[in-house]
């Protein structure tokens, strides 16, 4: 997935600003709306940040581990 280092790199960076909009959601939203509906939300965040890290950013790091190390630290 993506031939182009810096394309990947661009979309890494999409990928993690999208990540940290959806958690700041979470914790924007989580004492104004009742309980079943925050944990809904929650677990519908997490699907869509499982599916984001499994299909798109994984796949960046699997081809330029230096960008890996950028998303995972190791």
């Amino acid at each position: 997935m993506f031939s182009e280092h810096e394309v990947a790199t661009e979309v890494l960076e999409l990928m993690q600003k999208i990540a940290q909009e959806l958690n700041d959601s979470l914790i924007r939203l989580r004492d104004r709306i009742p309980e079943d509906e925050w944990k809904a939300y929650r677990l519908g965040i997490g699907a869509i940040r499982g599916e984001m890290l499994g299909e798109i950013t994984y796949h960046i790091g699997e081809r330029y581990p230096d960008l890996r190390r950028k998303l995972y630290g190791d």
